[in-house]
């Protein structure tokens, strides 16, 4: 059977891999330890697949609770996840993932903790918005920061658990104190990593669902149902519920 993983080398000591299109996680390689951030779908032994990255001790972090960067859990010891997002873990886990394997142990992280790879360190940094304990980490080494979904160029602000798109923004102006550290985002989904000023336009998007209530914009359709659309930037939109204004 072919690998569903596929290899993007991003540069000091990061590795991003892309499952089939479906979501993406990075490795990243400290001195002692090499670092999993999100674990994607669980369809296959992701363990084994960082394994022809690295053969260092592995940490793991989930940016947030969804199944497409948890279920992978299944196949290490344990995982930092903060505990906000631990409900919303265990409502997916309890729907059984495809390979009906159970979840490996959760710890709790919190904004401003470090995980350190052996003098590599990460700072994790609350971005709450498409789920209310999603974390990014700050690596400072590559500049680069990993945001997991709460960063995407299509950002899902409909779900039940999402928060506002007050509350949203006001995650992203508590940013405001660490972009001089950082140039690019790697997020959630993709191949490549992201201009840290998407950052601006996703501000400026924020206020302006906000000051307009998101007047013009039309629904569209998403696996779960049907949400309105707003366009951003040539490639970026937002999904919402009106409740989220």
């Amino acid at each position: 059977m072919q690998q569903r993983a596929v290899f993007y080398p991003l540069g000091e000591g990061i590795t991003l891999i892309d499952d089939a299109g479906e979501a993406t996680c990075y490795v990243v390689e400290g001195p002692e330890k090499a670092l999993v951030i999100d674990t994607v779908n669980g369809k296959e032994d992701l363990k084994a697949v960082v394994r022809q990255i690295t053969d260092k001790p592995l940490a793991v972090f989930n940016t947030h609770g969804h199944p497409d960067h948890v279920f992978g859990n299944v196949f290490f010891e344990e995982a930092y996840l903060n505990k906000k997002d631990w409900p919303i873990h265990d409502a997916f886990f309890a729907q059984q993932p495809e390979n009906g394997a159970k979840p490996c142990p959760l710890k709790d992280i919190q904004p401003g903790d470090t995980i350190d790879l052996g003098g590599r360190k990460l700072l994790a940094i609350a971005l709450a918005g498409h789920t209310p304990g999603s974390l990014c980490l700050l690596d400072d080494q590559s500049r680069t920061l990993f945001t997991g979904d709460s960063m995407c160029h299509t950002l899902w602000m409909q779900l039940d658990h999402s928060t506002s798109i007050q509350t949203l923004l006001d995650s992203l102006n508590a940013l405001d104190p660490y972009r001089q550290r950082f140039d690019r985002l790697a997020m959630g989904h993709g191949t490549q990593t992201t201009p840290a000023d998407y950052i601006d336009r996703l501000k400026a998007c924020a206020e302006d669902l906000i000051r307009t209530g998101g007047e013009g914009d039309e629904q569209g359709s998403w696996f779960g149902g049907v949400a309105y659309h707003h366009r951003f930037g040539e490639n970026d939109s937002i999904f919402y519920t009106k409740d989220k204004l």
